[in-house]
């Protein structure tokens, strides 16, 4: 008797101790919880795209047609940056827009640079009967997409002599379009509405 009363007590005090224990973790699950909650919130919002007037980051990547390039080799021009991938059916859209871009085209500002993700043939069959293709840029992933804060395609940036955004990213193949089709003029002349917000 003496023996089954000692074998309880040992048996109640480990269930004892296991709810406290257990007891103890919750709460400090809860306030990790809490800490983490509380971090988030006053974390400041991811943003698409650079603030107007930033400096664009430079970036070196592989062209379509060989060869590599790096945005700054265009500097002390204007240029048109157009994040495309040939997966993104709001992407495609916007293709119709640079067959146009004809040899006479290319050598007037701003200089259209296209930075494309996915397949390279996949790129290849898209563009490589095009002068656009010249100025085709692959990256293998979305490094320079992250460099950019550019989450979505297509996006783009129009990119002044100095080497900064002129305006805000500009969204959607319908206004990327539309710019691609008025030559020589900046962004504060041409009234764009972004109507199409693309592949976010």
């Amino acid at each position: 008797m003496t023996l089954a009363l000692a074998t309880l007590a040992i048996l109640l005090a480990g269930a004892l101790w296991l709810l406290y224990r257990t007891r103890i973790q919750l709460r400090e699950a809860r306030v990790g919880a809490d800490g983490l909650r509380q971090r988030a919130t006053n974390a400041e919002p991811v943003q698409d795209g650079l603030p107007q007037g930033s400096v664009v980051p430079d970036f070196e990547l592989p062209l379509l047609t060989g060869g590599r390039a790096r945005l700054s080799h265009w500097r002390g021009r204007e240029i048109l940056v157009i994040f495309f991938s040939p997966e993104c059916s709001h992407s495609l859209r916007l293709t119709a827009a640079l067959y146009k871009m004809g040899l006479g085209r290319m050598t007037e500002d701003p200089v259209l640079l296209v930075v494309s993700t996915g397949d390279p043939k996949k790129n290849r069959r898209l563009f490589e009967r095009h002068p656009i293709a010249a100025r085709v840029l692959l990256q293998e992933s979305t490094e320079v997409a992250t460099l950019c804060r550019v989450r979505g395609t297509p996006m783009g940036y129009w990119i002044d002599r100095n080497g900064k955004t002129i305006s805000d990213v500009m969204i959607g193949n319908e206004w990327l379009a539309l710019t691609l089709a008025i030559p020589g003029k900046s962004v504060s002349e041409v009234e764009l509405s972004p109507a199409d917000t693309g592949n976010r």
